[in-house]
């Protein structure tokens, strides 16, 4: 078995990425507004972003599942908002082991 069926036998009420951000991107339409805190960026989409540039950082740290369900979702001119507000992310900063 593929690391994705043994995930998916042991988690059977997992949804699949694109069903996670088609729900995301239905909950920003409901609320009307750029980002989930209304105008502004808040918690939840800093949250929700930090979670997402983890597999959607760009270049060959890309992961293509991610990528295409951020597309196929709707959500990439949001995700592009968040990115401009809350830049760096995955920039290495301070003092920590896993940097060097």
């Amino acid at each position: 078995k593929s690391e994705l069926e043994k995930i998916a036998a042991k988690n059977p009420d997992m949804k699949a990425p694109l069903e996670y951000y088609k729900d995301l991107k239905s909950e920003l339409e409901k609320r009307g507004t750029p980002f989930f805190a209304g105008d502004e960026v808040g918690a939840l989409d800093a949250s929700v972003y930090g979670a997402m540039c983890v597999w959607t950082a760009g270049g060959e740290k890309n992961m293509g599942f991610a990528e295409e369900a951020l597309k196929k979702a709707g959500l990439e001119s949001w995700y592009g908002k968040v990115k401009e507000k809350i830049p760096g992310v995955l920039e290495p900063m301070g003092s920590w082991p896993l940097y060097c």
